[in-house]
């Protein structure tokens, strides 16, 4: 039961493009597909700009530089709209920075 989550945020919404999949009861109460909110945190240190992104879906914040930890939603499993999460990352990547750990750092003005 420890990989189910996983497996149902990568695998099934792959899966429900292909095929018609059936859900038991108890799996179907604990999934939740809230939107995804992506918030930008901008701030500027010196003459560099400061990028910093999250993830939410409803009261659950993803920070997409940290490294994955446990999780604290162990009542209900997150579908997470990772194709969303990518193109915005791929979009950060794209910008003249460093991406150092959490944040990106864009030089001059």
């Amino acid at each position: 039961m420890k990989r189910l989550p996983s497996f149902l945020d990568q695998a099934l919404p792959k899966l429900q493009k292909m095929i018609s999949i059936q859900l038991s009861n108890e799996i179907s109460t604990k999934l939740t597909t809230t939107p995804m909110q992506a918030v930008v945190y901008l701030d500027r240190i010196r003459e560099r700009l400061l990028i910093g992104i999250e993830f939410r879906y409803g009261n659950l914040s993803i920070q997409p530089y940290q490294p994955p930890g446990r999780s604290t939603h162990h009542d209900y499993i997150v579908m997470r709209e990772r194709e969303k999460e990518s193109a915005i990352l791929e979009l950060l990547a794209e910008l003249p920075s460093l991406q150092t750990g959490r944040r990106h750092y864009c030089g001059g003005r």
